[in-house]
């Protein structure tokens, strides 16, 4: 059944790279190697049957495949052989590749060696997938034991030097990401490079069947993908210094490698030397990394345990798990080397409108509807005690048991960690819980004042319990608490720093909750705006909070006291992937005994909300008319004046209505038209004016006590 459900999926592969006009001469390479007797030569074939190779299976050889086509002619294999003096060189060399199939990776999550249970191994496999999926997602996926070998299908015209190398930067691009997301990262990146083939067992230790699980099968461009991954390769560090740092270059490339291996695992707190025949051992252990033959100053290896090779600039890289540039600055700090600092950074090459607008993005998914998008970064800011960390709380028990936000928006169901870093004891979030849920749900998560802070080695922690905990979305509150002590949330420089920081999340598909506060004096005075880039700017903090993440929400509590009700009033300053959402608000519906003590709080939406039309901002409005009258040198005043001024900056919709209330209700002022003055004129044209001396106030008389404390 294995082998029937091979050859279709061959077939159907076959198929599609046809319908791109894809197929070339020649074609990929099959390498069979003894698992367990590496002496022995390879088997090289081109073109086997499925029941040969599952016969050399069955005698224990590992059965591989290159990822890119090659071809050449008998007579053209005759004269490479005879040029380079190896006799027994098959096509898989650079000199006879024909195509570029497939960018991949070798992603190992751990070692034989390492203790990781079979379990362990395959809940990170898994998590692994889910983060490439979510960030750029291979056309399949062959899983192997320890890890997986992402594979993108490619549609490339050049197979040239320049394309070969954008090739290998990203595929050096996918093993730096993967460092991120849980793999170790092997350099495995040559356009010669073999892989495992699916559907047959690798025989190391324990039998184990390499299978093959479906991508999304598209078939990408290298521009694509360079926007996902790229790293500049190592081969290209000299052209990345300026000319003065030639001098420099040279000195790092005379280091003594072995004393440079030496030097840096002992800064790794390892003791480590070269044996007899130049055979890397460390701490006791020898291992299958050596020095260059014939005296090269250069590190080999056949190991995947100890993988970093090349020279010196190289093998640090690789050791201390850094690019090449920072490698070099170690080795030039190490050894007091003189080195000027390079000033520029190289680009990946843009990408272009057509290709842009020919890469299928996926339709927006939302974790709580409208509100939250998945796998992004979302802030809610607010005024004190506007129920922001009630509100999301409030939000974290919904998505676990995947009811519906505020009883209104859906919701995405996934386990929840609160990171709690605001001051509070578990003794108030366990009373906070249980007036808002009777039955607290084991896939609610707290980390409450446990010290965390959005730093490298925290995240990397944070990596291990949301694996452990199979947690989907993050809520950090609050965002002052898990700033770094070194970085100041008014620094728009630290800010960026810090969120790029969460993206390590992102990256591998958990969605982020940020709880931030709005400054102790809003602007104008007031919380009440109809403009959300008014509201967005009331949070506290450097405008590249709002700038550098996905969504933000502006929270406050409002009181109606002819209704004697609370609610929250709920504005989207900004969202990435839809329209901003109408302002909603949520009536706060709070249960007492008889002591006045809460026993229960339920957040329920109650329709859209109208800034302009809300008690609080007429009677601000009110408020800002009377202050103007009251401070001008006119004593009647000019509707069109009044409007024009923007007394409290607010719209003409709301001074109008404002006036009307102060006039007919209140009472305070009154007007005459131009027509009652003999100036003509339509009946707004009308001026306003205090009805008595007595009912000029200063501006220090607030409103209510002008009005007899209505």
């Amino acid at each position: 059944m294995l082998w029937v459900s091979i050859k279709i999926y061959i077939n159907s592969k076959k198929k599609i790279i046809m319908e791109a006009g894809l197929e070339k001469r020649g074609g990929k390479l099959v390498v069979c190697f003894d698992d367990k007797a590496k002496n022995k030569s390879p088997l090289t074939l081109e073109n086997p049957g499925m029941e040969y190779l599952k016969g050399l299976n069955d005698k224990g050889y590992g059965i591989f495949e290159t990822a890119n086509s090659f071809f050449a002619t008998k007579d053209q294999l005759e004269k490479f052989r005879l040029e380079t003096g190896k006799p027994n060189s098959t096509k898989r060399h650079k000199e006879f590749l024909v195509s570029l199939d497939e960018v991949f990776a070798d992603l190992d999550i751990c070692k034989d060696s390492d203790g990781t249970t079979e379990q362990e191994r395959e809940d990170k496999k898994k998590s692994l997938m889910l983060a490439i999926s979510n960030y750029c997602s291979a056309s399949v996926y062959v899983i192997t034991k320890n890890g997986l070998q992402p594979r993108w299908w490619i549609n490339e015209k050049n197979i040239d030097e320049f394309t070969q190398q954008k090739y290998v930067n990203i595929t050096n691009g996918i093993i730096e990401w993967s460092k991120q997301n849980g793999a170790k990262g092997d350099p495995v990146k040559d356009v010669t490079r073999i892989l495992r083939k699916p559907g047959y067992y690798h025989h190391k230790s324990k039998p184990y069947l390499v299978t093959e699980e479906k991508g999304n099968e598209k078939i990408y461009t290298l521009n694509e993908l360079s926007n996902y991954f790229w790293l500049e390769a190592i081969t290209k560090i000299q052209d990345s210094l300026p000319n003065s740092d030639t001098l420099a270059l040279n000195k790092v490339d005379a280091l003594d490698i072995k004393q440079v291996v030496v030097d840096v695992w002992k800064e790794r707190g390892s003791v480590a030397y070269f044996d007899k025949n130049d055979h890397l051992v460390v701490d006791g252990k020898a291992t299958a990394t050596f020095k260059g033959r014939l005296g090269g100053n250069y590190i080999a290896t056949t190991s995947s345990d100890y993988p970093a090779k090349g020279n010196v600039v190289t093998y640090i890289a690789g050791t201390l798990g850094i690019d090449n540039k920072e490698a070099f600055k170690w080795l030039c700090k190490k050894y007091n080397i003189n080195n000027k600092e390079n000033k520029y950074e190289k680009l990946p090459d843009p990408i272009n409108a057509e290709e842009l607008c020919n890469i299928e993005f996926p339709p927006a998914d939302w974790l709580i509807e409208r509100i939250i998008p998945q796998g992004q970064i979302t802030v809610i800011s607010g005024s004190p005690s506007g129920y922001k960390t009630m509100t999301a709380l409030e939000w974290a028990i919904k998505i676990v048991s995947g009811g519906k936000a505020y009883n209104n928006f859906n919701t995405t169901q996934c386990n929840v960690l609160i990171v709690n870093e605001d001051g509070d004891i578990q003794k108030n979030v366990k009373k906070r819980l249980l007036i808002l849920n009777e039955k607290p749900s084991p896939n609610l998560h707290f980390l409450i004042g446990a010290g965390f802070k959005i730093e490298e080695e925290f995240i990397k922690q944070l990596i291990s319990k949301i694996e452990k905990h199979n947690i989907g979305f993050v809520i950090f509150d609050s965002l002052r608490g898990v700033m770094p002590s070194d970085k100041d949330e008014n620094d728009s420089g630290a800010v960026r720093q810090v969120i790029n920081r969460l993206r390590l999340l992102t990256n591998i598909g958990v969605t982020i909750l940020i709880i931030h506060h709005d400054r102790k004096k809003p602007a104008n005075n007031r919380y009440v705006s109809s403009d959300p880039n008014d509201l967005g700017e009331m949070m506290s903090g450097s405008a590249d909070i709002r700038g550098a993440v996905d969504c933000h929400l502006a929270m406050s509590s409002k009181r109606d006291k002819k209704e004697d009700k609370s609610y929250i009033i709920v504005t989207q300053t900004k969202c990435r992937e839809e329209d901003l959402l109408k302002p909603f608000k949520v009536f706060v519906n709070n249960e007492k005994d008889e002591k006045g003590k809460t026993i229960k709080l339920e957040f329920l939406f109650d329709g859209e909300y109208d800034a302009e039309d809300s008690e609080e901002t007429v009677n601000m409005a009110k408020e800002a008319i009377l202050d103007f009258l009251f401070k001008s040198a006119e004593k009647e005043i000019w509707r069109q004046v009044i409007i024009d001024s923007k007394p409290g900056n607010f719209r003409s919709r709301t001074i109008d209505k404002a006036l009307k209330i102060l006039e007919k209700v209140d009472k305070s002022i009154s007007s005459k038209t131009g027509k009652e003055m003999s100036l003509g004129g339509a009946e707004a044209r009308r001026k306003f004016y205090f009805i008595k001396e007595k009912d000029i106030v200063s501006p220090e008389m607030n409103l209510e006590q002008m009005n007899g404390g209505f």
